[in-house]
């Protein structure tokens, strides 16, 4: 079975070919049928009527049986690319009034110029905007009983990443004592860019480096520094990790695994490299932004955030929310391994909204991540 894509057909063409495909058939198709039916056989059976055409339509899925699992969120930290702003400031102001928050590549992170190329290769890349982070190399070494060759070899991902859970324990009151009841700890994270970038910044690398980069010491620190005791995990899944970090933070409550639980994420821009392999792949944005839905869309933009959430089956008059239900799974066969599948995105929102004991009636907002640009 080939997939359309090995035959020369990405994205961008996908649309002319859904045109043609209309005009010559009389239909009016869904927009991702290449995508739904990534292969050439399985294409000609749905034009050829051997297989119903998904088409686009508002998911009514059957009310499930109320969940008596719902887990709150009781207290969050974050450093988002505005100092000062809180996640639900984020939400409720910058978010509806479409503030940009994109800027340069600051000057701490790498030689711009050096790295820039409209063609990109190597260590090359064709935009330097993104939402970026302030002070992302600030860090209280003293207080978190770092010495000072430890803490320059530590990524600066982990470093936030104490500091934001060390605020979200603080701020809303921890619910229960962690040494006494146990906490999970998830961090969802992708790049680790110091880790590539470290002997060329700091002097005398040693065994600190091993253990101040990678998934695996980004949450166990984690743990260490504050005495968590149930199951710990960097969880990796590309775009989605912060996600699936929270999803697996809400079943290991859930499953009464622990109590309460810490799910982070994590995403700090420091090396070139990573940068011009993403604008190889044709996934980065020239502009540097995400245009969502927009018939402009060439891409997505890069930006940073690091954010840690407290997750218990405790409720009180200070959770900030309830998740009522989670599911994860996986796209399968699609044109390319960086694009979507109608209907496997179909079929996880209908097992969520089952296990949640709801409808698409019953929802009020949703957040979409959408490229503009796959293949």
């Amino acid at each position: 079975m080939h997939l359309v894509l090995q035959i020369g057909i990405d994205s961008i063409s996908s649309i002319e070919i859904h045109r043609r495909l209309n005009q010559r058939l009389q239909k009016e198709l869904p927009p991702t049928i290449l995508f739904d039916y990534p292969t050439v056989s399985k294409l000609a059976h749905a034009l050829c009527g051997h297989q119903e055409i998904r088409v686009p339509h508002v998911i009514h899925a059957n009310r499930g049986q109320e969940n008596d699992h719902v887990v709150s969120i009781c207290s969050t930290s974050q450093i988002l690319p505005y100092i000062g702003m809180s996640m639900f400031e984020y939400f409720a102001d910058f978010v509806p009034a479409s503030t940009d928050l994109h800027s340069i590549l600051p000057k701490d992170r790498w030689d711009f110029e050096r790295h820039f190329s409209l063609s990109a290769g190597g260590t090359s890349a064709y935009t330097g905007v993104g939402a970026f982070v302030p002070n992302i190399w600030a860090f209280d070494q003293d207080f978190y009983g770092f010495k000072p060759n430890e803490a320059r070899q530590t990524d600066p991902q982990l470093r936030s990443l104490l500091h934001t859970t060390a605020n979200a324990i603080n701020n809303g009151g921890t619910p229960g004592h962690i040494r006494d009841t146990g906490y999970g700890v998830f961090v969802g994270c992708m790049f680790y860019d110091y880790l590539r970038t470290i002997e060329g910044i700091v002097s005398g690398v040693d065994a600190a480096a091993i253990v101040g980069n990678g998934a695996p010491y980004l949450c166990g620190r984690i743990a260490y520094t504050f005495h968590m005791q149930g199951p710990c995990a960097g969880i990796d899944t590309a775009c989605s990790s912060s996600l699936v970090a929270v999803d697996s933070a809400y079943h290991a409550i859930f499953n009464r695994k622990v109590r309460h639980s810490v799910a982070c994420g994590t995403n700090v821009i420091i090396s070139p490299g990573t940068t011009a392999m993403i604008c190889q792949l044709g996934a980065l944005s020239r502009y540097g932004r995400c245009l969502s839905l927009d018939a402009g869309a060439d891409g997505y933009g890069r930006g940073e955030g690091v954010v840690s959430l407290i997750l218990s089956s405790d409720h009180n008059e200070s959770t900030l929310a309830r998740i009522r239900a989670t599911a994860v799974n996986q796209d399968g066969r699609s044109i390319s391994m960086t694009a979507p599948n109608g209907p496997s995105q179909e079929a996880l929102l209908r097992a969520c909204l089952s296990k949640g004991g709801l409808t698409s009636d019953d929802l009020d907002q949703i957040v979409i991540h959408g490229t503009g640009r796959v293949g």
